[in-house]
């Protein structure tokens, strides 16, 4: 009988032994994962910190950047200007077509080459005509990418017209070439630049041009 208590005893021991070690092994287990957890959340704080501490650099050159190759107050002459300005109709497709050349400078180009600017074009109609084509302006219509250095380029605005227009529409139209404004928008589409009266920069020269040049941007 007292053989069995002490077999029993040392079972007992045995098992406690056991549990305890297991208990070790789980607690140990347990406070090496925290201890990643931990690591792991100060590592990304840290990043959070550096990201914050970068972003406002970022910004400021982002707006460097932007002020460096901004288009507004550019679009006027000397820096850009109207070469020809020329109308013409197409019959089969019942349209007009407004042909406009222009020359723009070496700023300029590099706005919209290095700076990704967008330059878009539309034609503020005169009275007598936005009366025959029941809308004072034309679409926006985005310029050629500028490449390969070159410096002019010709922007084409095509309007449709009604079938029954008469050849009288059309002639008057098409030889008179006044009081068209031409408005110039940015990449957001917002209007950045206006010629008033066009015909009047096609003989620019510095400081005698015989029409007014109005920045939207004031």
């Amino acid at each position: 009988m007292l053989n069995y208590t002490k077999m029993f005893v040392v079972i007992l021991m045995v098992m406690f032994s056991l549990l305890g070690c297991s208990t070790i092994e789980k607690s140990s287990s347990s406070d090496n994962q925290t201890k990643k957890e931990t690591t792991a959340t100060a590592t990304n704080q840290d990043k959070a910190v550096s990201q914050q501490e970068a972003q406002p650099k970022q910004d400021l050159a982002q707006a460097h950047l932007d002020n460096r190759y901004t288009l507004e107050k550019k679009l006027l002459p000397p820096k850009f200007i109207i070469t020809n300005f020329e109308i013409a109709y197409d019959a089969s497709k019942k349209e007009v077509k407004y042909l406009v050349d222009y020359l723009m400078d070496l700023d300029i180009y590099e706005s919209m080459t290095k700076g990704n600017q967008e330059m878009y074009f539309s034609l503020e109609y005169p009275e007598n005509v936005h009366t025959i084509y029941e809308t004072p302006f034309s679409t926006l219509v985005k310029s050629e990418e500028p490449m390969n250095n070159k410096m002019n380029y010709q922007v084409i605005i095509k309007q449709k017209v009604e079938s029954d227009i008469s050849p009288q529409e059309v002639n008057d139209i098409t030889n008179n070439l006044e009081k068209y404004n031409l408005h110039i928008a940015d990449k957001d589409k917002d209007t950045i630049a206006i010629f008033d009266d066009i015909i009047g920069f096609m003989d620019y020269e510095p400081g005698v041009s015989k029409s007014e040049h109005i920045d939207d941007t004031n």
